[in-house]
């Protein structure tokens, strides 16, 4: 701990020559005089109001730049001197070497005196280009009793600061002798990917069976059915000759869509229970009994000329059939 001292105004007297008129002369030593009984006055009262003041001093050595320096004061005042709060140090640009922080103040109010414990920290910004001691500034800290303001100096200590790299080492740096940078750390990927594939694979597994099963995607679920297989067996009799045994061939596979559809052999008789149980084909009802009646003409009445709907007529109907088959 070390005794701080109080704050002294120096008085620097005026130069006189010796060619100076008396009356001058007498107002430079009154003014001298005057100055001086200012300053004991100001000493004196700064010495009534404070009880002791003392600063714990930061490690003398050892720092770099980025390090913080912190010391404590520890003031009592004399009733009803305080600290003036309202003009305290600034934070900021303290010196050429350090940053100061904002103060940190804490109070205790005794009988006749105020307690306060005063933490000041510096950050040190700057640094010599070599070890060398720097100096952290003097503190001026004001007290008053609500008439009057009087200064009271905390003075500056110095500390040991050095460079992270010497001088004659940072204009040589090819001399430096570094350690390479640390390649990164390669993690085993191998296992993790096949599993990710695996989980990939079940999980597209898992979405195609979904929109199947449901019938999310209409022509997914339903390609296979009795009508889309007899539109494609149309597709493929159209490009055929269009004789009247390929005609035949065409009848028989709208015959067999329907039989299929139905699970057993459809007549034109039964054509109204057809369209009881599977009535997403009623729309087509009339269509569907005008094949039935060509085919009874075809089949069993020879002598009958072979009318409309042709093989083209046919293949729209089933692709009608087709499309109300899959839900569309």
């Amino acid at each position: 701990m070390a005794r701080a001292r109080l704050n002294a105004v120096a008085i620097s007297a005026p130069r006189l020559s010796s060619a100076q008129p008396g009356v001058a002369r007498r107002r430079a030593v009154l003014r001298r005089l005057l100055l001086s009984g200012i300053v004991l006055l100001a000493t004196g009262a700064v010495s009534a109001a404070v009880e002791s003041l003392s600063v714990s001093e930061p490690r003398a050595f050892g720092y770099v730049i980025g390090d913080r320096v912190q010391h404590q004061l520890r003031l009592q005042l004399n009733k009803p001197y305080r600290l003036a709060r309202d003009a305290l140090p600034p934070s900021g640009k303290a010196g050429r070497w350090f940053t100061r922080m904002p103060l940190t103040i804490s109070s205790e109010e005794q009988e006749q005196l105020t307690f306060y414990r005063i933490d000041v920290r510096h950050q040190l910004t700057n640094v010599p280009s070599t070890v060398a001691a720097i100096e952290i500034p003097e503190l001026t800290l004001w007290i008053t009793d609500g008439t009057q303001r009087l200064p009271l100096t905390v003075p500056a200590t110095s500390i040991v600061a050095a460079p992270l790299t010497p001088l004659g080492e940072r204009a040589q740096p090819g001399q430096i002798s570094l350690r390479p940078d640390q390649a990164p750390f390669e993690l085993p990927l191998a296992g993790h990917l096949w599993r990710a594939g695996a989980v990939a694979a079940v999980l597209l597994l898992a979405l195609c069976y979904l929109l199947y099963a449901h019938a999310a995607v209409p022509w997914l679920a339903r390609s296979r059915g009795p009508f889309a297989r007899a539109c494609r067996q149309l597709s493929r009799l159209q490009r055929q000759d269009n004789s009247a045994a390929t005609y035949r061939q065409a009848l028989r596979a709208v015959h067999t869509a329907v039989n299929d559809t139905a699970g057993c052999v459809i007549f034109a008789r039964d054509l109204a229970v057809f369209f009881a149980r599977h009535p997403q084909f009623a729309p087509l009802r009339e269509a569907i009994e005008n094949v039935f009646a060509q085919s009874r003409s075809v089949f069993f009445r020879a002598a009958v000329p072979r009318r409309e709907p042709s093989i083209a007529a046919l293949h729209d109907i089933c692709r009608r059939c087709r499309d109300a088959e899959r839900g569309l």
